[in-house]
């Protein structure tokens, strides 16, 4: 009985993978030179509310779709960049140009399960030649990092052995982990329990804590790595991005206050929400209270701070007694770059690298890209 359940809850675990992969694939398909970020992020929300709403029908639709709102972060911009259409920051108004390092992060569940995905793509330039510099740089050790990290996640392994893997080769393409972001397990309306986190940016000031992964649990492995320093910081943009307190609890005074509470504890109750989609001015009237009080909390957007180029890429991981099973695929066209640098100082890595592993079947057909565009990373 207990197989036929972990059954269930795998099943469910693919089918946010399919719906998040697919999503994905249409939001990259979608960057070209003039389109702005916020179109990107309200064309991965939409992609992702459709595509779940298809599958697993007896699950209820409040019990399905975005478990974390499409965030497009261009070139030094590191997370939580998810504007709003009122916001006039640059950051906030952006528009792509051409070679722009662009990073897509998104995620879907479907009754609680989550699937979490992100990918680093370039804006086309029309040129022939691959793009190389600190960018290729940054890329190829995002990449790389997230290749090598998931082929740690295996039961009794300590997650030590991703720290480390993570230092190894950013240390190979010359560049940094960033501070403030982290790869970890996931659980059913859980995307972080604070406990198994493995952090990408480690230093004397972080006491880090080590765990080791267990077999039928998922993981997130996201791994960003920079051309500059590391650290971040905030940016002014407006937070476009907010959560639910499930720890706090207040009587909230203004009438505005206690309806937007409300709304967002029945149509938000978990789950990370994107804050344009509250249109009504009476319940954003609302919002400051709600804030002081720890009843919502804001996920502000980061920078790094040196100005260095940003590369992500995450995937969900199942851990298993045969090994990792990647959950969200490796299909995504790959940006087209070249590094002078290798993991040729680090053999163990580069072999490790090339071990197969195994990716999930997709549990509902959906309509994904098959092509696979060449990152070309030979020094």
């Amino acid at each position: 009985m207990k197989d036929q359940v972990r059954l269930f809850e795998v099943g469910k675990y693919r089918a946010a993978a399919t719906a998040v992969d697919a999503a994905l694939n249409e939001v990259l398909s979608l960057v070209q030179p003039g389109v702005s970020v916020l179109s990107l992020c309200q064309a991965g929300d939409q992609a992702i509310m459709r595509l779940t709403a298809g599958v697993h029908r007896k699950v209820k639709r409040a019990d399905k779709g975005i478990a974390w709102p499409t965030c497009v972060s261009v070139n030094h911009a590191v997370q939580h960049v998810s504007p709003l259409p009122d916001d006039t920051d640059a950051l906030a108004t952006q528009v792509l140009a051409p070679g722009d390092l662009v990073k897509i992060d998104m995620a879907a569940h479907i009754d609680g399960y989550i699937a979490t995905a992100a990918h680093t793509t370039v804006t086309p330039t029309g040129a022939s030649e691959p793009i190389t510099g600190p960018l290729a740089n940054a890329v190829c050790a995002a990449y790389y990092g997230a290749e090598a990290a998931l082929r740690h996640v295996r039961p009794g392994q300590s997650s030590k052995a991703v720290t480390d893997a993570i230092r190894q080769v950013a240390d190979c393409f010359q560049c940094q982990p960033v501070e403030g972001t982290a790869s970890h397990r996931l659980q059913r309306y859980v995307f972080n329990d604070g406990q198994n986190v493995i952090p990408n940016y480690v230093d004397a000031d972080n006491e880090v804590h080590e765990f080791e992964f267990e077999p039928e649990q998922a993981y997130s492995i996201n791994i960003v790595m920079s051309s500059g320093e590391g650290r971040v910081r905030e940016h002014p943009m407006k937070i476009g991005i907010y959560q639910r307190n499930l720890n706090a609890n207040y009587q909230l005074r203004l009438k505005s206050s206690r309806a937007l509470y409300t709304h967002v504890s029945q149509q938000h109750p978990v789950f990370p929400f994107a804050y344009r989609t509250i249109e009504d001015i009476q319940l954003k009237a609302g919002l400051n209270e709600c804030l002081n009080h720890d009843l919502l909390m804001p996920f502000v957007a980061l920078c790094e701070r040196s100005g260095g180029m940003v590369a992500q890429f995450k995937m969900t991981v199942l851990c298993t007694h045969e090994g990792p099973v990647r959950l969200t695929t490796s299909a995504h066209p790959l940006p087209y770059v070249h590094s002078a640098w290798s993991l040729d100082s680090a053999p163990e890595l580069a072999a490790l690298v090339q071990v197969p592993v195994v990716e999930a079947r997709k549990e509902q057909a959906a309509e994904q890209s098959t092509d696979a565009a060449a990152m070309d990373m030979d020094a």
